[in-house]
């Protein structure tokens, strides 16, 4: 009884071998990677920075962190606001190599032009005292 408890692992360990090798011949399935998948940067028609990052989160292409400078008008003086926050789980998918985020009120989509450019829009209301509109185009290069 003593050797059985080893002999009963080595016969799981052989057959979970057998079962998970590929036979000579099967052909080898590569694992496709999407190329939105890294850091983007660029501006704004406005002049301001932004970055995006997208990574592959447990198999969907999605939206995991944004870094976005936007310069505004407010009593007559001009302010940046920054945004810059990451999460692993995701803030929204690519779909149709297009993505539409809606950040603290400001609806932002773009499109993936090309494995290496992406274009976009944003338009919102930011909430000051008295609400102001802010809107504009970008254009990101991959990194």
């Amino acid at each position: 009884m003593k050797h059985f408890i080893p002999l009963a692992a080595l016969l799981l360990l052989c057959a979970c071998l057998f079962i998970g090798c590929k036979k000579n011949g099967d052909p080898v399935v590569p694992v496709e990677t999407s190329p939105y998948i890294g850091l983007w940067a660029g501006t704004t028609n406005a002049g301001d920075s932004l970055k995006f990052t997208v990574s592959d989160v447990q198999g969907k292409i999605m939206l995991t962190g944004y870094d976005v400078d936007v310069r505004m008008k407010y009593n007559g003086k001009d302010i940046t606001i920054k945004q810059k926050e990451t999460n692993s789980a995701g803030y929204a998918e690519v779909v149709d190599s297009k993505i539409s985020y809606k950040l603290n009120g400001i609806e932002i989509n773009f499109n993936f032009t090309s494995p290496t450019t992406l274009v976009g829009a944003y338009r919102g209301e930011v909430p000051m005292p008295s609400p102001t509109v802010i809107e504009g185009t970008f254009i990101a290069k991959k990194k």
